[in-house]
């Protein structure tokens, strides 16, 4: 991926009191780690532009922010659902044994015994594990694993592809 391609790391919620402020919901790991990644980028149907931050606190359940140029409810409220995204160059090169969800998506699954599955979709948050989809070759439904090392016994980005066992969730 180029260094340069953006990756959403967050999303705004909604207004946070009445001078402006929005609820952020975060998308890393830890969640307080949306507040390092600067500066921001948001696309509020013009493209991605950059947005300064004013103020960010730390919440009960998430995080608030206060962005230039916001100052009163009626206007926060038009950033809610918008995306917040870094430069891919930004986050942390992950250790060995871990990957971003944005590079798994796309990839090739395979059984382990070789036979192709589908791609990658997307990923659900869970609770225990996230859940990869993975779009079938074979069916129209789409087949939900949770990755965890007893389902997910291989990804290999080079390859571009990951061995899964659905035989339990193909059903």
């Amino acid at each position: 991926m180029p260094s340069n391609e953006p990756v959403i790391v967050g999303r705004f919620g909604a207004p946070y009191g009445i001078q402006g402020w929005l609820r952020v919901t975060s998308f890393t790991d830890p969640a307080d780690n949306i507040r390092d990644y600067q500066p921001w980028l948001v696309d509020r149907g013009q493209g991605l532009s950059e947005i300064g931050l004013v103020g960010f606190r730390t919440l009960s359940k998430g995080f608030a922010v206060q962005v230039e140029g916001v100052s009163d409810r009626e206007v926060a409220n038009e950033w809610r659902g918008c995306e917040i995204s870094v430069a891919a160059a930004q986050l942390p090169v992950p250790a060995a044994d871990e990957v971003y969800w944005k590079d798994l998506i796309g990839l090739a699954a395979s059984s382990p015994d070789g036979e192709r599955i589908g791609r990658v979709s997307h990923l659900i948050p869970g609770g225990s594990h996230d859940v990869l989809v993975i779009a079938s070759d074979a069916r129209e439904t789409p087949i939900m694993v949770p990755f965890h090392r007893e389902y997910v016994r291989d990804v290999d980005l080079h390859q571009g592809r990951l061995v899964a066992d659905v035989s339990a969730f193909e059903h």
